[in-house]
């Protein structure tokens, strides 16, 4: 058996962490996003982009992510409360402990027709401006029906995740994602 084939083999599975659900430190996850950044489609400026000024800013506007210590890489899948079809812009950002975010991608989101028990999968992304360590990956589901799509990177060893939108087109967007 090839070395990384076993190394797969031997991988621990992990399940969604989603909006509501507890993760492995017992706190709530909150996974949504109901207003924009700032209201107007912009972004945040590169001088509110410090850890104070983001866990200052209002639930409703961010999901943070802070996965478990030694996670290897991160996957992203989306649901929105829409139509089929709605874009949402959500721009990602990450860091390295209580220090400054940078812009990892700006991913164009669009909601498909899968149900879920709280809104519908997205299907398809687009990601733009990707400035990160290594290639990320986007998994795409909208062809030939309806999917889940989903977008995978290696975290490199930063500890925070930040999703705030820049052009939020339905109510609400919930951020699942899962360890690798």
């Amino acid at each position: 058996m090839p070395r990384q084939q076993a190394a797969q083999t031997f991988q621990e599975h992990t399940l969604w962490n989603e909006d509501g659900g507890r993760l492995e430190n017992n706190t709530l996850y909150d996974g949504q996003i109901s207003s924009e950044y700032a209201g107007d489609n912009t972004l945040p400026p590169v001088t509110a982009l410090d850890d104070a000024t983001i866990e200052d800013l209002a639930a409703a506007k961010k999901v943070i992510i802070k996965p478990p210590n030694g996670i290897v890489s991160l996957e992203l899948r989306f649901r929105s409360d829409g139509s089929n079809n709605d874009v949402n812009i959500l721009q990602l950002y990450a860091a390295a402990g209580p220090d400054h975010y940078v812009l990892m991608a700006q991913l164009s989101v669009v909601q498909g027709a899968k149900p879920h028990s709280i809104g519908f999968f997205c299907d398809h992304m687009t990601p733009a401006t990707e400035a990160w360590i290594t290639a990320a990956s986007e998994i795409d589901q909208d062809t030939p029906a309806d999917g889940i799509g989903r977008y995978v990177f290696n975290t490199h060893g930063y500890d925070r995740f930040l999703l705030v939108a820049s052009d939020l087109v339905t109510t609400t967007v919930y951020v699942d994602w899962r360890e690798h």
